[in-house]
């Protein structure tokens, strides 16, 4: 996989846009589909990946530990995080968003050929994803797993959630121990484990969507999913730095 650096300028379009899945945008670069990482990194998913991707990848995101970190911690963490992605090439080309409705968007996520194992045979539409809406009640909690140690869509400091955000309920958490099994669970289309887990604790009567996680990416789904279409405050300000898991 071949991974560019967004600039602050590029990620900031990114966080104002809906994701596609957790952690994922799409985009197009030089009129070839891209994937937008946490808002962070663009990668060309049927490339083969450089020296600099290769080398960048695998110190990110398979050489943690898990456990909670103090708040000194978590900023030395993030520091020598942004010391890594500071040793990719920057994007050189003009990105250009592309929403979930897109039909290049929707050709990639039903048939991921040469980024994952090749999937199922296509069918005609992506059933059941996220069909029903939900209102939030007093003490309700989520939360998000991602790769990255600083998420651009939980913003610990100030509290805010973005729109086009997902996540998942407190009820699925006996099931997403490590971040392999979100990746599976909620069939997400990066195959590093996603082990950051955030809490999200939204204002009551919050309209949010929700559904089972379906297959996807050559992934199994078959969690409880939801996204939050609006932007909101989180209840407990500034958020709690997040807890790491175990990649396996």
């Amino acid at each position: 996989m071949l991974l560019r650096k967004l600039s602050e300028a590029q990620s900031k379009m990114f966080d104002e846009k809906p994701e596609a899945a957790m952690g994922l945008h799409f985009a197009q670069a030089s009129e070839r589909l891209c994937l937008i990482l946490s808002g962070r990194v663009l990668m060309f998913p049927n490339s083969e990946g450089d020296e600099k991707s290769n080398s960048v990848a695998k110190r990110l995101w398979f050489n943690r530990e898990a456990e909670t970190f103090s708040v000194e911690e978590e900023s030395r963490s993030v520091e020598r995080e942004s010391q890594l992605l500071a040793e990719l090439d920057p994007v050189s080309d003009k990105i250009t968003y592309l929403p979930p409705t897109h039909s290049s968007v929707m050709g990639f996520i039903l048939n991921p050929i040469f980024y994952l194992p090749r999937t199922p045979p296509r069918p005609a539409y992506i059933y059941g994803h996220l069909p029903f809406d939900g209102r939030t009640q007093a003490n309700d909690v989520f939360y998000r797993c991602e790769h990255w140690l600083k998420s651009r869509r939980v913003c610990l400091r100030t509290g805010e959630i973005l729109s086009g955000t997902y996540g998942f309920p407190e009820s699925e958490l006996p099931f997403v121990p490590t971040g392999f099994a979100a990746v599976g669970r909620y069939a997400l289309p990066d195959l590093p484990p996603a082990c950051r887990r955030y809490e999200i604790r939204p204002p009551v009567g919050y309209t949010l969507k929700c559904g089972a996680a379906v297959p996807l990416y050559g992934q199994a789904g078959g969690g409880v999913e939801v996204m939050f279409p609006k932007k909101f405050t989180n209840a407990v300000v500034p958020i709690p730095p997040p807890t790491v898991l175990q990649p396996l």
